[in-house]
Order: C-alpha cells, then structure tokens, then sequence
C-alpha cells in the first residue's frame, strides 16, 4: 500500500513545485513573441496565425472564463503555467515507468521543464506547454503498448489516433511522433497482440478517430462566419481555410502576403544561418 502511495505522493509535490516556481516567474500581462496575439486569439476567439491553433484557443477561452481574477493576458499566461505542471507529471509519469524511481523521475522532470528555453514557454501565453502534455500522454501509451497486451488494450491504439488529431489541433511538431506510434502499431498488429480483427480493419477504425479528433479544425471556417477582429486569412473557403491549416504562406523560411516565396538553397541557407543565430 505504501509502495504504490510513495510515486503518487511524489507526483503531487512535483506538480506543486513546479507551478510555485513557475508562478513567481509567470509574466504579469502581454509579452514578446507570438504571445500578444495568441491571447487575443484567445480571449475573443480569434484565429490567430497558420495554422490557427484551434485548440488552443477553445482551450485559453474556457480557462480564462474560469480563473476569475487578473486581465486576459495575465489569465492566458496563468494557462501556460497550469499546463507547464502537468507537463511535468506527465513527463514523471513516463521516466517512473522506465525507471521504477520516483526520486530520479521527478529530478528528470523537473529539470527538464526548468531547462531555460523550455521554461521561458511556460511563462507566456504559448503552444508548447500543452504541447508538451500531449507528446508525454503519447510517450506514455507508446511504452505501455510495447510490452504484450490484451487484446481489449485495442482502445488504447484508438485513443492515441484522437489524441493525435486532437493534439494537431494546437501544434504541428506532434507530427514528429507520428512514425513511432505508427511503427508501433504495425509491431502490435504483427504479432498478433491486438486481437483477431482484420488489419485493414483496425486501421481503418484508427483513421477515423484521427479524423475525429481533426475536427477541432472546423472552428476556423465556422468562427470566420462570425468576422472576429483576429481573423487571419479569412479561412471561409476550402482554398484559404487549406493554406491556413498548412501554413501555405507562414512559416520558417516563408512569410508572405501574396504568393508563396520561392525557395532556393540561397534563401535555404540564409534562413538557417538566421535560425542558429537566434
């Protein structure tokens, strides 16, 4: 009893502690970056730049309608904060399962989130705290579907499908753990650990809840209808609503207003070079 206490009790005072120390360092109101618009985005339910961050901003909306105090900046920020935690436990609860020590699970997630480049996220209205709870979540089941499982333990495979479509709604850079959870799958079904259904079948069913989760994508043409005042690219028709969602004309080595910008190794090299130096 107290061996499966001693984790959990662990746990809970790494969650205190990181949002103790996150909150005294937690910027008071709007801040540099992307972090200004992203609030706004969440406060009015706005879209905010490609590829909209949907989910992020039904998210921001809902928790700054419940945190009764302080200005929307302050409210968004706290948001970041409150996931930079579970971020944490998220992280503990997977480095407990590969190591079997509370003490050094929770010494690698808390310096994990404390590494400057990540802390500075967490202090901010910004995507990559929940982010981060979604990689870890995944992180998670991925280690639980490595070992031989039920074959009732099918749902897992399709919660990680939602919880993959789900998560593209707030960033894409979950995409990079796309080819080890589908890797894993292909495993799985090999050796025959998830039961006697049709392959084909299974992964049929995992598409769908991949596209389930996706869904979240649909409030960027639905809220254009309504003209909110950060309505970026307007994304009521397929053609505009598809470049938003692929950041057809935002991102690292393109930023434009009309067409796309062309890329050749000299823009290539240039915009590295820029990026190393940031």
């Amino acid at each position: 009893m107290l061996g499966d206490m001693k984790p959990k009790a662990v746990g809970a005072v790494l969650v205190l502690a990181l949002w103790g120390s996150l909150l005294c360092a937690m910027s008071p109101g709007l801040s540099t970056g992307d972090s200004a618009e992203l609030a706004t985005a969440q406060s009015i339910l706005g879209i905010a730049h490609s590829p909209g961050y949907p989910l992020f901003a039904l998210v921001g909306k809902l928790e700054s309608l419940l945190l009764p105090w302080g200005n929307w900046a302050y409210r968004t920020n706290f948001l970041s904060v409150f996931l930079g935690g579970i971020c944490g436990l998220a992280a503990y609860m997977f480095f407990y399962a590969s190591s079997q020590s509370s003490l050094l699970a929770a010494s690698a997630s808390f310096f994990l989130i404390n590494v400057p480049v990540v802390r500075e996220q967490f202090l901010t209205t910004e995507v990559f705290a929940l982010n981060g709870v979604f990689i870890f979540f995944l992180l998670r089941m991925m280690a639980i579907l490595s070992v031989p499982v039920k074959s009732g333990d099918l749902r897992l495979f399709y919660l990680g499908f939602f919880v993959f479509g789900l998560g593209m709604g707030n960033q894409h850079i979950l995409l990079l753990a796309m080819p080890s959870f589908s890797l894993l799958f292909l495993l799985r079904t090999a050796q025959r650990r998830l039961g006697a259904r049709p392959f084909l079948f299974i992964l049929g069913c995992g598409t769908l809840f991949f596209i389930l989760g996706l869904t979240v994508y649909l409030f960027l043409p639905i809220r254009s209808l309504c003209q909110p005042l950060l309505d970026w690219e307007d994304p009521q028709t397929w053609d505009r609503f598809w470049g938003v969602v692929k950041r057809a004309r935002y991102g690292t080595f393109q930023l434009a207003q009309g067409n796309s910008a062309s890329l050749n190794w000299t823009h290539l090299v240039q915009r590295s070079l820029f990026i190393g130096q940031e």
